[in-house]
């Protein structure tokens, strides 16, 4: 064996083992189940997030509340902003309505992972207002979700392309050297 095929190889094994280590990030639909009011009342939606090794980011979200102590309201991208509380850290949030003051507080009993699963809600101080008066108390819920669907990185594909070509240079140089 020469130089030059020890040296393919050892950078054809290389781009292999890079192409085969996981680089995904979980991109997780979080649903609201089972999530009522002490007014009767329910709340419903999904929240999709995509979690990295450090944090986690919303992607989307649309969730429904119906009427009761308050009107029904749904907040979504278009009309709400998720936001991450240092009150409440990764246990929670807050979904606010851009234009008239309401909100929903999320408290969870323990932070939302990128493993997924079930989170129940923290009903001490989970809530939504409309400015805090009237507001209703969530007694009980949790998110959960169906499915952990890991997006590859760009990076798994660019590394697994240059790896075949390498590997077809090498078989097409066996023949080649056979043949002579």
């Amino acid at each position: 064996m020469n130089f030059n095929t020890l040296r393919a190889s050892l950078v054809a094994a290389a781009l292999t083992l890079g192409a085969s280590l996981p680089t995904q990030a979980a991109m997780l639909t979080w649903n609201l189940s089972g999530v009522q009011f002490d007014d009767g009342t329910i709340a419903t939606g999904s929240i999709k997030m995509d979690f990295s090794e450090y944090a986690w980011k919303v992607d989307s979200f649309s969730v429904s509340t119906f009427n009761g102590a308050l009107s029904g309201f749904t907040y979504d991208n278009s009309n709400s902003d998720l936001i991450n509380t240092s009150l409440n850290g990764t246990n929670g949030f807050y979904l606010i309505d851009r234009s008239v003051g309401r909100y929903f507080n999320f408290g969870f009993t323990a932070p939302l992972a990128a493993a997924g699963g079930e989170v129940a809600f923290n009903t001490r101080i989970s809530y939504e207002c409309m400015n805090c008066s009237p507001q209703r108390l969530v007694t009980a819920g949790s998110l959960t979700t169906l499915y952990a669907a890991e997006v590859p990185e760009p990076s798994t594909g660019a590394l697994l392309l240059p790896t075949l070509a390498m590997m077809g240079w090498m078989a097409r140089r066996r023949k080649h050297l056979v043949a002579k």
